[in-house]
């Protein structure tokens, strides 16, 4: 592959079961890849079949290589019926977090559909939809026309601006017509 040290390195980890060079090459160019191969429990030996144990790395020494990786028993794979059964758990979870998400925003004034699809797709959106704020006001909010703050309902003027609160018109229910809040209709006469 053109690294003696990185060739050495692939026999070592597993991934090349043998390496051979004909080519002499430097010690201190596969010094590494040795030591690598010594502490998995390949072995290294030269072209004749003598082990590289008492190797002295010499600048101008060279030698050809030959390396051979542990065996290594092959991996079990799991049994399908085992991954069929852990698949079906992780989607009924999904389908649990799906739930638990659509129910939470449907009490938040969100959108249900939305926060059950995502909510299965990516269960950790539950925390999210759990700490948005809701969607569903307690009591009507009426801001100052000014300067927008935010008026309390006992409120008559702004603390801020001394603006005075909006009057707040609502539709008579009997005839239509549009009337200030908590006061009888002029055209029907019923309360509001």
């Amino acid at each position: 592959m053109g690294a003696t040290a990185l060739d050495l390195a692939y026999v070592a980890c597993g991934a090349v079961s043998a390496f051979v060079t004909a080519s002499a090459s430097r010690s201190f160019d596969f010094a590494g890849g040795y030591l690598l191969m010594k502490e998995a429990g390949g072995i290294i030996t030269d072209m004749q079949g003598n082990e590289l144990d008492s190797l002295e790395l010499e600048l101008k020494g060279t030698t050809s290589l030959l390396a051979a990786g542990k065996c290594r028993a092959p991996q079990k794979s799991p049994c399908p019926a085992e991954t069929v059964i852990s698949v079906g758990r992780l989607v009924v979870l999904q389908l649990i977090a799906g739930a638990i998400g659509g129910l939470i925003a449907a009490k938040k004034g969100r959108n249900a559909l939305f926060w059950t699809l995502a909510c299965f797709l990516f269960p950790l959106l539950i925390i999210i939809i759990s700490f948005l704020p809701s969607r569903h006001p307690e009591t009507p909010m009426k801001r100052c026309p000014q300067c927008l703050r935010r008026l309390d309902s006992d409120e008559d003027a702004c603390r801020d601006c001394s603006g005075k609160k909006p009057i707040e018109l609502v539709q008579c229910r009997a005839c239509g017509s549009f009337v200030p809040e908590d006061t009888a209709c002029p055209e029907c006469g019923k309360k509001i």
